[in-house]
């Protein structure tokens, strides 16, 4: 916890050392976006022939028509298979009328204005996909939230919320225990001696949600909770933050979404913090470095790196989803 207390002094001091110079706002401006995980990435089109974009064995956009999506930031894009983005191509087969892109996060709270910075109050990996088709919705996309419900290190209610591209407003749930958690009691995914528990991933009330098609913007979404009255906003460029509340009087964030890993990130287990467990996080969020950096193991909640022995005999990490029915 002095780690702790230290590091949030640092960032205390940083902010004051500049205050002189920078008007308050820009420095949330800065903080929100040295917090933001992705980019926009314009699919190159190629007449007559299909673009596929892939990251890792995980497709991630089809198209067939211009389009813009979200990749994770700092991520090399490259025509050769390999690591990072890979962009390939295929002649278009007749019938081909759907262009369609899907982004995964790691969405994850504190769930207070003040809290221990282990951002594991509440974590989901969520499934976000857009599509457009020639024929049946030549002017629309369409949009689809799935959520993976992954750790609930909270005991309080919290409703989990989003905004969409068209600024709409979504409540997901007025209580995640009850409705993502199946209403299993005390911490969950957070202990390394509790019983780890994975969960599926599943659709939302977001399904083929319709808003004005735009070839020069990403179908994206921006996360909030509610608790004890408060709603707070994970950090997101995508949002205004002069109207919604994203970081605490400590120019902390309420909540982060990761877009690495295909939106999977090892996350500490209780009463860790992230100073603590990735020491890359502070020079991160201050602008110093590009990415948090490597975790320290014994600190990170231990079926992140798997584990689980399921019914097919085979070891799983947490937020794996697949062989589950």
């Amino acid at each position: 916890m002095k780690k702790v207390i230290l590091a949030v002094a640092s960032i205390a001091l940083w902010a004051s050392c500049i205050e002189d110079e920078k008007d308050y706002s820009q420095i949330i401006e800065t903080r929100v976006a040295n917090c933001e995980t992705s980019q926009d990435f314009d699919v190159p089109i190629k007449e007559g022939y299909t673009t596929f974009v892939t990251y890792g064995e995980d497709t991630i956009a089809v198209a067939n028509e211009p389009i813009t999506i979200r990749i994770p930031k700092n991520t090399a894009v490259s025509t050769r298979a390999g690591d990072g983005i890979n962009i390939s191509y295929d002649v278009l087969k007749e019938g081909a009328e759907t262009t369609y892109a899907k982004t995964w996060q790691a969405v994850m709270f504190e769930d207070t204005q003040n809290g221990d910075y282990d951002y594991n109050d509440l974590i989901i990996h969520v499934q976000n996909t857009a599509s457009n088709h020639a024929y049946q919705h030549p002017d629309e996309t369409w949009q689809s939230i799935k959520i993976q419900p992954i750790a609930l290190g909270s005991i309080k209610t919290i409703k989990l919320g989003c905004i969409l591209s068209d600024g709409s407003e979504h409540i997901i749930s007025n209580d995640v225990r009850t409705d993502l958690f199946s209403g299993k009691q005390g911490f969950i995914n957070t202990v390394d001696d509790n019983t780890p528990i994975r969960y599926r991933l599943s659709s939302t009330n977001i399904q083929n949600y319709a808003f004005a098609k735009t070839e020069q913007k990403a179908a994206w979404v921006a996360w909030f909770i509610e608790v004890d009255g408060k709603r707070m906003y994970a950090a997101s460029s995508d949002i205004d933050y002069k109207v919604y509340d994203m970081v605490n009087k400590e120019n902390m964030p309420y909540g982060l979404a990761v877009a690495s890993g295909n939106g999977t990130f090892s996350y500490p287990q209780e009463k860790n913090s992230l100073f603590e467990t990735y020491l890359g996080f502070s020079d991160w969020i201050n602008g110093k470095a590009s990415s948090i950096g490597s975790f320290e193991k014994e600190l990170v909640y231990k079926y992140c790196s798997g584990g689980i022995i399921s019914e097919d005999g085979k070891s799983h990490k947490i937020w794996d989803y697949q062989d589950l029915q």
